[in-house]
C-alpha cells in the first residue's frame, strides 16, 4: 500500500504549481481529463501554457510509468516535457504522441492539510525523477 493521496505515492496534477521544473519543461494549467482508450494516458483541455496548445486537448502519459503514480486533480497544473513521444495504444496495434508528465511526491503541507479535510491534490512536493537521471 502506498502512502501519497487517495492510495497513490505520486501524482501528476496538482492544484497549485509545481516548483521543481526542469529547465526544459513546460507548466500548463489542464481542465476535462479523459482517458486515452487503450493505452495508460489521458487527454485534456489546456488553459494556460504556450499559446498554441491553449483550448486545444493534449494526450499525457506519466514520464515515470510506476504502479503508484496516480492523475491526481481533476483540473490543475501539470509539468510536462517538452518534446512529444509515441507509445503503443490499442494492445500496441497502433501509436500515438503523448506529452510525458512529471510526477511528483505529496508534500508535508499536502499531508498535514488532508489531515485537516483539505485536498488530496493541493501541494506537489519532491519530483520523482527517472531511475536513469
Amino acid at each position: 500500500m502506498s502512502s501519497g493521496p487517495d492510495g497513490y505515492a505520486s501524482g501528476m496534477v496538482w492544484e497549485n504549481a509545481p516548483r521543481n521544473r526542469p529547465p526544459d519543461s513546460l507548466l500548463l494549467k489542464i481542465a476535462g481529463i479523459a482517458p486515452v482508450e487503450g493505452s495508460w494516458g489521458f487527454s485534456a483541455k489546456v488553459d494556460e501554457g504556450p499559446a498554441s496548445m491553449i483550448g486545444n486537448r493534449h494526450r499525457f502519459i506519466s514520464q515515470t510509468a510506476i504502479d503508484c503514480d496516480g492523475v491526481g486533480s481533476d483540473e490543475g497544473y501539470i509539468v510536462v516535457s517538452r518534446t512529444p513521444i509515441r507509445r503503443p495504444v490499442d494492445d500496441g496495434d497502433r501509436s500515438a504522441a503523448f506529452l510525458e508528465a512529471h510526477s511528483y511526491e505529496e508534500s508535508w503541507w499536502n499531508w498535514i492539510g488532508r489531515m485537516f479535510g483539505g485536498s488530496s491534490w493541493a501541494y506537489p512536493g519532491k519530483r520523482i525523477e527517472r531511475p536513469e537521471e
